[in-house]
């Protein structure tokens, strides 16, 4: 649970988000100090520009635990006519920083509405000392490893991300410290997706010819779907795969 930040004007310097946008909710959680999330903000933009966005952040790094010597990665831009986001990975001395993203939100007028910081960033220390060979040994037949910043107390710590995809879906996610070798953490991930199915065959439970395409209209629906969680997915999967996914039309035909 979030606690809303206090805004006291008479305390606030020039250049803070509290001073510039009085109107604005900052939320921070609790035992922290930066901005989790900032909303009600109203600032024009010409277009959600990442390079525009990058200068209001470091413009208002104090709110967001920047400094000088990070780097903003712009990882997606996505949007449609009401909404669009941008999201950027947070780097220290070219290494990123894991779970540390910001997303900028602006509403179809190109205004920059929403801020989101998550939890604060604490400082880095340590050195990566251990070749990532080392890391992957941690996790026999694991063949994928990569260089973070991670969360390890009130500090950052440097570390080898190890993932090992396992036959039935699921993924196990280990960090290894770089500099010392202990395990930081070790997870075991399974990717879900909500879906909405049919429980059963729609050609089965229902006449083909109430199934029938309508001219310009659509179709008729042969049974009703429900929401079903669609777990041990594979990572970052796009699409639904094997032999109890398939996809029919309404005449039954695949």
């Amino acid at each position: 649970m979030f606690a809303l930040l206090s805004v006291v004007l008479t305390a606030a310097s020039p250049g803070s988000l509290e001073h510039d946008f009085p109107a604005a909710k900052l939320f921070v959680r609790p035992g922290e100090s930066t901005v989790s999330t900032a909303i009600g903000l109203d600032v024009p933009f010409t277009e959600p520009s990442p390079e525009r966005a990058r200068a209001f952040l470091f413009k208002y790094g104090g709110a967001f635990a920047l400094s000088a010597e990070d780097e903003l990665v712009l990882r997606s831009k996505r949007g449609d006519a009401l909404l669009t986001t941008l999201r950027f990975e947070r780097k220290k001395a070219g290494v990123k920083v894991y779970g540390a993203e910001l997303i900028l939100t602006f509403d179809r007028r190109a205004h920059l509405t929403m801020i989101y910081g998550g939890p604060q960033v604490p400082p880095a220390k340590g050195a990566w000392k251990l070749p990532s060979s080392y890391a992957l040994e941690r996790e026999p037949g694991a063949t994928q490893v990569e260089a973070a910043w991670v969360h390890a107390g009130d500090v950052l710590r440097p570390a080898w991300i190890v993932t090992r995809a396992l036959l039935e879906g699921p993924t196990v996610w280990l960090s290894v410290d770089a500099e010392n070798g202990q395990i930081l953490e070790r997870r075991r991930i399974a990717w879900t997706v909500d879906g909405r199915v049919f429980d059963f065959s729609p050609v089965r439970s229902a006449p083909a010819t109430l199934c029938a395409q309508q001219p310009d209209a659509g179709y008729s629906t042969c049974a009703t779907s429900s929401l079903r969680t669609l777990g041990n997915l594979a990572t970052g999967a796009m699409s639904l795969s094997g032999p109890r996914a398939v996809a029919r039309n309404c005449q039954g035909q695949a």
